[in-house]
């Protein structure tokens, strides 16, 4: 019998970590945003047993039976193959932002794909089912991965956010921010493998300084709540002293974060995501731009996956 399929459209937004990169990884918290403007999944069965994907990254096609995801449709490829569906399917994919800037896209694309596939079912849409199934396709295609971004782009707002033991919390609060591009981006795995090898054998060392991101992370959902944006702005930079003790800066990163940090109206500067290249955020005056990098405005949203315009 042929597998009952509908079409069906999901769409989700991108993310920003804001505090607790790396240390989430660990086991302990971080808070990961979710902005705007989103990316689209929109899903066609097919008579045949032929996976179709397009995108602006560009075309392929292969065959169910012998699906392998491959680069730059891993992860799609990867929740297609998990689904389990044995109808052919015809993935059209829109992008609001570049998948070169740390948006988020992976995290994005993944759950909006993994919505899509579980609405062509029938199925409604569940938040808590989505981020379960798009954290194992994380973890089938990267290995590690705390999921942060996932649960973001999943429930939109802020989230707090653990891994292990999971927690997810997520809030509505809105800031003045601004993403300024270094001009070059370190995959995070390789990041992560970097900071790795710089603390081999000094592994109680780095425990410590992930415990006080931990701390600040928890001081700076406080400071959420409560809309105290100076006390957000202290812990910021004290997330980024951190953040560069442990590695995750280099030379250019420093130029531009004293270049904000100088800026008039500007709060706070800081590293977003695993470091070495990619963003930083600037809090306060979201106008704020500096000669030579490129600037992405900041719109945070609070609606995480949608199916079809649906919440």
């Amino acid at each position: 019998m042929r597998e009952n399929l509908h079409n069906a459209t999901a769409s989700a937004p991108g993310t920003l970590m804001l505090m607790g990169e790396h240390a989430v990884l660990h086991g302990h918290r971080a808070l990961c945003a979710a902005v705007d403007p989103r990316i689209s999944v929109s899903l066609h069965p097919r008579q045949d047993r032929r996976l179709r994907v397009v995108s602006a990254l560009g075309e392929m096609e292969t065959d169910l039976k012998s699906l392998e995801p491959v680069p730059p449709f891993t992860f799609v490829m990867e929740a297609v193959r998990r689904s389990g569906i044995h109808r052919g399917l015809d993935l059209d994919i829109q992008s609001g932002f570049s998948a070169e800037i740390g948006f988020g896209s992976s995290a994005a694309v993944t759950v909006a794909t993994v919505a899509a596939l579980r609405a062509a079912r029938g199925e409604p849409l569940d938040r808590a089912a989505i981020f379960e199934a798009s954290r194992e396709v994380l973890h089938a295609v990267q290995g590690r991965g705390s999921g942060a971004d996932l649960a973001a782009t999943t429930y939109g707002g802020i989230v707090l956010y653990r891994a292990n033991p999971l927690e997810i919390e997520p809030f509505v609060r809105h800031l003045p921010l601004s993403a300024h591009y270094l001009g070059y981006k370190t995959p995070t795995a390789e990041v992560i493998q970097i900071i790795d090898q710089l603390w081999v054998g000094k592994e109680t060392e780095r425990e410590i300084l992930f415990q006080e991101m931990d701390q600040r992370v928890a001081e700076a959902a406080t400071a959420l709540r409560q809309g105290d944006l100076e006390i957000l702005a202290r812990l910021f930079r004290a997330h980024q002293k951190l953040q560069a003790d442990l590695g995750c800066s280099d030379e250019t990163s420093e130029k531009l974060l004293a270049a904000l940090e100088a800026h008039d109206g500007v709060l706070a500067a800081k590293i977003s995501g695993s470091g070495r290249g990619d963003c930083l955020l600037a809090l306060g005056n979201p106008s704020a731009t500096i000669p030579g990098f490129q600037t992405y405005p900041v719109n945070m949203t609070d609606q995480g996956v949608q199916l079809d315009g649906k919440s």
